[in-house]
């Protein structure tokens, strides 16, 4: 229990100050703990920051399993049921995420990206595996597939954290605050615009993309 308060806390001061900025004093006295009892469970900031990485990488490999697994789910559905549960997710989550965000654009973390990602895209792979299996899908790359659809997502979720003018670098301090009702309409325009985009084809049901295109997912008229 101590050492995944001490993950908490240590989430929210590097996502506000960054890896460089956060002390451990300061993640001490979030967690309200003494600095010695961080030194029990890491022996150090580096070994902490991996921790806080790791907790949120799975996070989201849990999210994206849970739903690609079910194999009573079909291609499409299952598909559109990740980008709203992962999302979602990310959005209620955005300060852990813009930590994320911030340290992969640097070199010293992109191998932490690097083991993550393929993880992500061979669950995303078994929907696909199973439509072409059952006649439903042409006969694609999966890999190739799961990657546009992964890579569409993620730019959709850092395409709201840059409308909020969060800068990913070291020194920018806050983090987006998205409500419940922000993180609903994002979601639900991010849905409409994969199914769209992925499945129906930006020249194919032209009503449907021009109407996704057009909608301001945070429009209260809505």
């Amino acid at each position: 229990m101590r050492r995944e308060e001490i993950i908490s806390a240590a989430r929210d001061v590097f996502a506000v100050k960054g890896y460089n900025a956060a002390t451990l004093d300061e993640i001490a006295e979030r967690a309200e703990y003494g600095k010695g009892t961080l030194y029990n469970y890491f022996a150090n900031k580096e070994e902490l920051f991996d921790a806080v990485l790791a907790h949120s990488f799975d996070s989201i490999e849990a999210v994206v399993r849970e739903v690609c697994e079910d194999e009573t789910k079909e291609f499409k559905v299952a598909y559109l049921d990740t980008a709203r549960a992962l999302l979602t997710k990310l959005y209620s989550e955005a300060a852990l995420f813009v930590l994320v965000v911030r340290e992969m654009s640097k070199p010293s973390q992109q191998t932490r990206m690097v083991s993550m990602y393929p993880r992500l895209v061979f669950i995303l792979e078994e929907p696909l595996k199973r439509a072409i299996a059952n006649g439903v899908l042409q006969d694609w790359n999966t890999t190739d597939l799961a990657n546009i659809y992964l890579g569409t997502l993620f730019s959709i979720f850092k395409k709201s954290l840059y409308d909020q003018d969060i800068l990913f670098c070291e020194n920018e301090s806050g983090s987006p605050d998205f409500d419940e009702k922000e993180i609903e309409g994002h979601v639900e325009y991010a849905v409409r615009l994969i199914e769209a985009v992925f499945f129906n084809g930006i020249l194919n049901g032209a009503p449907v993309a021009q109407n996704a295109a057009k909608e301001d997912p945070t429009d209260e008229s809505k």
